[in-house]
C-alpha cells in the first residue's frame, strides 16, 4: 500500500468562511503517470491511497463530484472516504461505469452528515490494480462549516 498526496493536499487547508449559508468547494486535480513528480507511478495498486482534498476541523461534506477522463484497467473498482473510514462516502464504485465525465454520484453511504472534529482528507482507495497510466482524476468536494446554515439539524 502507498500512499500519494495531490497537491490540494500538498498545499493544505484553505481559509474557511463560517458564514451563513456559504458553501465551500475545493478541487483536487491528480495526473497518473510516470511523467509526473505528483503520483509517479505506472500501476496503482490494491490499496493504494489517493489523499485527494483537504478537509478542516468543524466541516461538513454536502456533495463529492469525481471524474476521471478516461477509462482504467481493468475495472477501476474504489472506495471513497477520508482518514478515519476508507468507504465513508462510497463503497466499490466502478469507474468505468458510475463515473462517466463529471457528474454527481449517488450517496451510497450515509457518511454525508459526518461533522469532522479534526483536519482530514477525502481519499480514494483503490481495490483493484490500476496496470495504465496518464488518466486524470479530478474531484470536487462541496462542504459548510458547522453553525453556518441557521436551520442544520
Amino acid at each position: 500500500m502507498v500512499t500519494y498526496k495531490s497537491s490540494a493536499v500538498n498545499s493544505g487547508l484553505m481559509p474557511d468562511l463560517a458564514l451563513a449559508g456559504v458553501v465551500l468547494v475545493r478541487t483536487a486535480e491528480v495526473l497518473i503517470s510516470t511523467a509526473t513528480s505528483e503520483i509517479a507511478t505506472s500501476v496503482l495498486t490494491i490499496n493504494d491511497v489517493l489523499q485527494m482534498v483537504p478537509v478542516p476541523e468543524g466541516a461538513q461534506i454536502i456533495d463529492i463530484q469525481i471524474k476521471i477522463d478516461s477509462l482504467m484497467a481493468p475495472s477501476g473498482i474504489a472506495n471513497i472516504g477520508d482518514g478515519g473510514d476508507p468507504d465513508r462516502y462510497f463503497e466499490n464504485m466502478n469507474f468505468p461505469t458510475q463515473v462517466k465525465g463529471f457528474g454527481y454520484l449517488t450517496h451510497a453511504n450515509a457518511g454525508f452528515n459526518k461533522v469532522y472534529q479534526t483536519n482530514d482528507t477525502i481519499d480514494i482507495t483503490f481495490l483493484s490494480d490500476q496496470n495504465d497510466s496518464g488518466h486524470t482524476l479530478t474531484m470536487n468536494v462541496w462542504y459548510k462549516m458547522q453553525g453556518s446554515i441557521d436551520d442544520e439539524s
